[in-house]
């Protein structure tokens, strides 16, 4: 802090207007303007974590899941394990693309042996989905405490600053300073909005995609039972089950 509060109460007197104090007194403050600057970074880095984890559900690790397994299920009826599997590796940043691939890496060991590694392979690639999107609710809490406190700071100094003003001046003063100290809480609560968003939107998708994640599993595992089973007749036709 540059000048006490006090002292720069004592400027009034050269022709200060209440705007031209509350604004001095919000640069002069220090502790609060160093919060305001904190929060709007903090708003920069939500924005750009929610953007990026956006960008990422959307374009790095989405794909057309239905079409997907249909292409790979064929593959696994008609006997072309290899060509499954290649399909598999060919999007490698896919969530259920290295799912299915662990399970087919294992199509000849065993029931076990696939259960047990699309499990562990599922464990392994569900996180991706929902990777820091719980951080945005804490995000959310942190901004609107911050824009609090720096509030709270603000209004202190603002009524330490009233005692040396003349009483015709209080007043004007006492509106300025609770409305611009008011504007750092509507600050951290507009942050706390914007992280909530992204936060119920991004978590709305990872739902469904670990939701979708569990399920194309499941049907892979029950394909290669099938398969174990011998219930694939030639040209991948399943067999009709015997009496």
């Amino acid at each position: 802090m540059t000048l006490p509060v006090v002292e720069l109460v004592n400027t009034v007197a050269s022709g200060f207007t209440p705007k031209d104090f509350i604004a001095e007194l919000y640069h002069q403050s220090g502790i609060p303007f160093v919060l305001v600057i904190f929060n709007t970074l903090v708003l920069a880095f939500a924005l750009a974590l929610a953007l990026w984890r956006l960008w990422m559900m959307t374009f790095v690790y989405n794909l057309s899941e239905e079409n997907f397994y249909d292409q790979v299920k064929k593959l696994v009826i008609s006997g072309n394990i290899e060509r499954a599997i290649k399909l598999c590796g060919s999007v490698p940043k896919s969530p259920l693309a290295s799912v299915l691939r662990a399970g087919l890496n294992r199509a000849n060991k065993g029931e076990m042996e696939i259960t047990m590694a699309l499990e562990e392979s599922a464990l392994e690639q569900s996180p991706k989905w929902s990777k820091y999107v719980q951080s945005l609710f804490s995000i959310a809490n942190i901004a609107t405490l911050v824009g609090l406190v720096s509030t709270v700071l603000d209004l202190i100094a603002v009524f330490k600053g009233l005692g040396n003003l003349p009483a015709e001046q209080k007043a004007a003063v006492l509106s300025a300073g609770i409305s611009g100290a008011m504007v750092n809480t509507a600050f951290g609560l507009g942050i706390a909005v914007i992280c909530i968003f992204f936060h119920l939107v991004l978590g709305q998708i990872s739902k469904i995609r670990i939701e979708h994640l569990e399920m194309y599993q499941t049907k892979l595992q029950i394909l290669l039972k099938q398969r174990a089973a011998g219930e694939f007749g030639p040209g991948g036709v399943v067999e009709e089950a015997r009496a």
